[in-house]
């Protein structure tokens, strides 16, 4: 059986948010265009999945 293609396992999750939730011009509340994809960042301090 071949070895998985990732092999780092995360620690521990981050969820990032927007740093404006209402449009600048409009007012209006944004929303997102895409979803945003699981990413395994690997850091000094160990492995995060943002």
């Amino acid at each position: 059986m071949p070895l998985p293609k990732n092999r780092i396992v995360p620690e521990k999750k981050i969820y990032y948010r927007a740093e404006i939730e209402n449009c600048p011009d409009c007012g209006r509340k944004l929303k997102r265009h895409h979803t945003a994809w699981k990413k395994n960042v690997a850091t000094l301090q160990g492995v995060i999945q943002v």
